[in-house]
């Protein structure tokens, strides 16, 4: 039975929670021309799902290969000038399976920023999230680390809706900030967990200094828009300046004309 420690059931939470669901329609057709290599059009397909046709026929699973690296099908059963290949397979428009791996991997720190007593990793073969003395995540620890990983991915379109359990990005929310918000929800969804407090009191100055650096940055930018304001004033003043001495010249003149006249 699939349980949530496993890469296979925490990479289609993330994949739901970032809007990149399995997609069905894929289909690529080619005449054979003399090389059986067949690129498909889609990046990130799912190699379970690839079926190869020659000529209407399928053609067995043991007559074909797929590389993943290059996105291509190479058929290896005979084939015929002409012959019809035709391949069908279901596709992820967004990301690849090693893509979520990483960024999986990526949440794993972040438990350990924010407090959280276990420290993840995955195991030696890949498949699976473990923590001290190779203990497996729980069913809410995956849930929890889709979520981060979600947020990593794509933090200004999370969002989250349950019973326990809301998460909705702002746009003026930092991904750091958002991470929070979902440990302090965490903490309701779970029930009661141990932090450290020394890393919860680390995260609070990290939480700070960043609000901070935000604040120093729009400040910057306001002074900088104030600065361009007073050059544009500037340039409008001397502007002015020149012309009131144009008109002054020009004054000035026609009296030196009336002086002659009278």
């Amino acid at each position: 039975m699939a349980e949530y420690y496993q890469i296979s059931m925490i990479r289609p939470l993330v994949r739901t929670l970032v809007d990149d669901d399995l997609k069905t329609d894929g289909r690529d057709a080619w005449l054979y021309e003399g090389v059986a290599t067949f690129t498909l059009s889609k990046d990130y397909p799912s190699s379970a799902t690839i079926v190869v046709y020659q000529n209407g026929t399928d053609i067995t699973s043991a007559n074909w290969t797929y590389n993943s690296s290059t996105n291509i099908v190479t058929v290896s059963s005979s084939l015929t000038t002409n012959d019809t290949i035709l391949i069908s397979y279901s596709y992820y428009d967004k990301y690849s399976d090693t893509e979520l791996l990483n960024y999986i991997k990526a949440s794993f720190p972040y438990f350990s920023q924010f407090g959280y007593r276990k420290i993840f990793r995955l195991n030696s073969d890949s498949d699976e999230v473990i923590a001290e003395d190779n203990l497996n995540a729980t069913t809410k620890e995956g849930y929890q680390i889709a979520i981060i990983t979600a947020i990593l991915i794509d933090p200004q379109n999370i969002d989250i809706r349950t019973k326990d359990f809301s998460i909705t990005a702002k746009e003026k929310m930092s991904r750091i900030e958002l991470i929070s918000l979902a440990f302090s929800q965490f903490q309701n969804f779970v029930g009661t967990i141990t932090f450290d407090e020394d890393l919860e009191q680390e995260n609070v100055w990290f939480l700070w200094k960043e609000k901070k650096m935000d604040d120093v940055i729009k400040l910057k930018a306001e002074v900088y828009d104030l600065i361009v304001e007073q050059q544009i004033y500037q340039i409008k003043s001397q502007n002015l300046g020149q012309e009131i001495n144009k008109k002054s010249i020009a004054i000035d003149k026609l009296i030196e004309k009336g002086k002659k006249w009278f």
